[in-house]
Order: C-alpha cells, then structure tokens, then sequence
C-alpha cells in the first residue's frame, strides 16, 4: 500500500458519516452512540487508533496506513 497516501487536497469541508441501521430502531442508534462516543473520548482513543488504522491488523498482513491527523483527532473527539 506504500504505493498509495492521503491527499491534503480536499474539495469541500468535513461532512459527518454515518452507520446504516433499521429504520426506527432508535434502541440500536442510541446504543452505537453512546459507545462511539465513550470510545472516542476515551484517554487511549490515539493508541486504540493506530492499532487498528496505522498497524499490521491483528490476524491479517495489512496495514492501513492511516495516521490519524490532528484535524481528525479533533473532528471526532469533539462534544456535540
């Protein structure tokens, strides 16, 4: 995957993403938020990210090689 990188080039300003769940399972969605959250504000959130975006993925030789930039660090550590 070396033959590949990010780009900083972007074409417009962050956009949230979401998680596809059944319509109105509105259990379920506040289930996901709540972890999600919970994990992003964790204080081990950094070292959790490299292991799983920026190292050889546990079982599997591949690595994403995605570090995770400031302006990520803070996009999604951010309180709602």
């Amino acid at each position: 995957m070396k033959e590949y990188q990010i780009s900083t080039l972007t074409l417009g300003t962050p956009q949230d993403l979401g998680i596809m769940l059944r319509h109105n399972d509105i259990e379920l969605k506040n289930l996901v938020d709540k972890n999600l959250a919970a994990r992003f504000n964790r204080s081990d959130f950094k070292q959790f990210y490299e292991q799983w975006f920026n190292s050889t993925l546990p079982g599997k030789n591949i690595n994403l090689h995605l570090p995770l930039s400031t302006e990520m660090y803070h996009y999604i550590t951010r309180k709602s």
